[in-house]
């Protein structure tokens, strides 16, 4: 018989699942999320919003634009994670595993 005409639970041996995109506690339950919510909560804090001390010299606003852009991008990243990655790669793992 082909490979094209056997069925997936012919061809791949049973054992540990085919795809595994990590823990998906952690993914269902936001924990990295949080974490890096919390710490960019702490530079938004310490730093009075990003914003300018009157003294800031240039690498000083450098560092605080650069803070800033960060916790944006971070914010973006965390929604297309949480949002559009993560649910797909469940779904693909659940459909994966249960071919089997």
């Amino acid at each position: 018989m082909s490979t094209s005409t056997q069925s997936i639970r012919e061809i791949v041996p049973s054992g540990p699942p085919l795809f595994s995109c990590g823990s998906t506690t952690d993914i269902q339950n936001g924990s990295a999320t949080r974490r890096s919510n919390h710490v960019v909560s702490e530079l938004h804090r310490m730093t009075e919003g990003f914003a300018y001390p009157p003294s800031a010299c240039a690498t000083h606003i450098a560092l605080l634009d650069g803070l800033r852009a960060f916790a944006t991008d971070l914010k973006q990243h965390a929604h297309l994670e949480n949002d559009l990655l993560f649910p797909r790669a469940i779904e693909m793992e659940a459909t994966l595993n249960n071919r089997r």
